[in-house]
């Protein structure tokens, strides 16, 4: 098995100033081992780890879920690796997929919210037949049967 030199400081460097050249941020422009790209509401993160004595060390990255502030995030992923372990060596390839894979990410995320709107939209509830509920639902006079719909739409719910 041949031995794998360490990238140089100048190596290093360089896969920094293309991750940046990617669209890339560094997290603060103290620390140059830590970049994000934002896809929407998915980040991506790359870890560019080095040793004590400034030597490469390691390439990790993960993304996170920008749900939001106010949206409790206990039963949804917020926080996803990307490997299981990191890369060890300054593989722009690596860096290629995970792109691709943030980039998924934020697609199925927004695709899943335009199901929810239309099945918001197109909500059709029906007071089922054979049940002891008795409750009496608010109307707002319409005769098209479905009591709850117009509830909705009148407190602007559906717009």
């Amino acid at each position: 098995m041949p031995v794998q030199n360490k990238p140089t400081i100048e190596e290093v460097r360089e896969f920094r100033n293309a991750l940046t050249e990617r669209g890339f941020s560094r997290e603060s422009r103290y620390d140059d081992t830590k970049f994000y790209k934002e896809f929407g509401i998915v980040h991506l993160w790359v870890n560019v780890s080095m040793t004590k004595k400034g030597e490469f060390k390691n390439v990790d990255a993960f993304v996170r879920i920008m749900w939001s502030d106010y949206m409790p995030t206990r039963g949804l992923p917020n926080k996803l690796e990307l490997g299981k372990k990191p890369v060890r060596s300054l593989d722009m390839g690596f860096i290629d997929r995970c792109e691709e894979v943030a980039s998924g990410m934020n697609e199925e995320i927004h695709a899943m919210f335009d199901i929810l709107k239309d099945m918001a939209k197109n909500m059709q509830v029906s007071h089922i037949e054979n049940t002891n509920d008795t409750r009496p639902w608010i109307t707002n006079g319409n005769a098209d049967c479905d009591d709850r719909l117009d509830d909705a739409q009148s407190w602007g719910i559906f717009g």
